[in-house]
């Protein structure tokens, strides 16, 4: 399957079922104790990034310009 991958900037982007999926690496990693997951896994947040947002800030435009 083809795939980019931007290691400068931290970024991927492959087809997924005729769609583009993207990801983007954190600078600082979100780790969590596998023992403590809350019972709906969708309320998960990570004291380092609650929002989750912090990896698309860092590198939306860098996403944008190579899309």
């Amino acid at each position: 399957m083809p795939m980019l991958i931007d290691q400068r900037n931290g970024f991927y982007f492959r087809s997924e079922n005729g769609a583009l999926l993207f990801g983007l690496r954190d600078s600082q990693g979100c780790v969590t104790d596998a023992t403590q997951l809350p019972e709906d896994i969708h309320s998960l947040a990570f004291p380092q990034d609650p929002q989750g947002w912090a990896a698309l800030e860092e590198n939306w435009q860098a996403l944008i310009a190579r899309y």
